[in-house]
């Protein structure tokens, strides 16, 4: 997306999978990749594997990127800098967790972490994806998640109102598949 050249990075695969078999923590962990083209490096570190508070409460916000709804390089997550910080700060000033981001026209987009999906009458309702960071958990998950839900999944705008009714969910690839609720 950047067109930089990382052909560098395959070389590394087995050097990672070496330190992670021999550094793994015996309860799970979280991979926090970085990769700094410009110098040919990437940096990597285990965390704790974060878990969502319960309840998981949103505070409604206008997404910082909302003028770059239409850039792609905004799907592939860190291309557009670290907003998600700022937007995490001043949800928890507000006492959530986290926001639920919406765009212009008052559309549900995703949270600081997480892509979003509101249930309803059977259906599981997720935003498409023009503008929001592309999650994996959405991808690889979420299918059979619905299908042992017996739900069927729809990809259309999420108004405000929906968010509202409906039964709110969080996903990523780190926490999973969560509940959350609006403040």
């Amino acid at each position: 997306m950047m067109g930089q050249s990382v052909d560098w990075l395959l070389l590394l695969q087995r050097d990672i999978e070496t330190w992670l078999s021999s550094t793994t923590p015996q309860e799970d962990a979280a991979l926090r990749l970085v990769l700094h083209p410009d110098s040919g490096l990437l940096s990597a570190r285990l965390e704790p594997l974060p878990a969502p508070a319960k309840p998981y409460r949103l505070v409604l916000m206008p997404h910082p990127l909302g003028q770059r709804q239409a850039d792609l390089s905004v799907m592939h997550k860190g291309l557009s800098g670290p907003w998600g910080i700022e937007v995490l700060s001043a949800a928890r000033s507000l006492g959530a967790e986290d926001a639920l981001l919406l765009w212009s026209d008052g559309s549900v987009a995703e949270t600081a972490i997480a892509a979003v999906g509101v249930e309803m009458g059977g259906v599981l309702r997720i935003p498409p994806p023009p503008g929001r960071v592309a999650s994996l958990a959405e991808r690889l998950d979420l299918p059979r998640w619905v299908e042992s839900r017996n739900l069927s999944l729809e990809m259309r705008d999420i108004p405000q109102s929906l968010a509202r009714e409906g039964r709110l969910w969080c996903m990523n690839a780190l926490r999973g598949i969560w509940p959350a609720t609006l403040l």
